[in-house]
């Protein structure tokens, strides 16, 4: 089980009671058969039985720590920042008409500077 499949799976409240449900969290993990039949010709109680151990198994999963808030924050600036950046580089270029080809052979801080004289 992965980390996708547990937050999946503990999308449910609790354990499903109905079969169609079951059968849905069994197919998070992919699974299509049981004991080589198909899922559609599973008794309830062995449907209800694998449901129920996934659900815990993805309860017990450790899931990897969620960035607190301010680091989410602190990330989201980081790429505007980087994102507007980018976007007065390509500004500099089309003022000082310089083609994509040769944009690696200038600085943007060059042509700022530039641009500031």
């Amino acid at each position: 089980m992965n980390s996708e499949q547990a937050r999946l799976i503990r999308n449910y409240e609790r354990v499903p009671t109905t079969r169609g449900s079951q059968i849905g969290l069994l197919m998070v993990m992919g699974y299509t058969k049981l004991c080589g039949r198909p899922l559609e010709m599973c008794e309830d109680k062995q449907i209800h039985a694998v449901a129920r151990r996934l659900y815990q198994k993805a309860l017990d999963f450790k899931l990897p720590p969620e960035l607190s808030s301010e680091e989410q924050l602190r990330n989201q600036r980081k790429s505007f920042l980087a994102r507007d950046y980018r976007a007065w580089a390509d500004n500099l270029y089309e003022i000082f008409n310089i083609q994509p080809n040769q944009r690696d052979r200038y600085s943007p801080a060059d042509l700022e500077a530039q641009l500031l004289e």
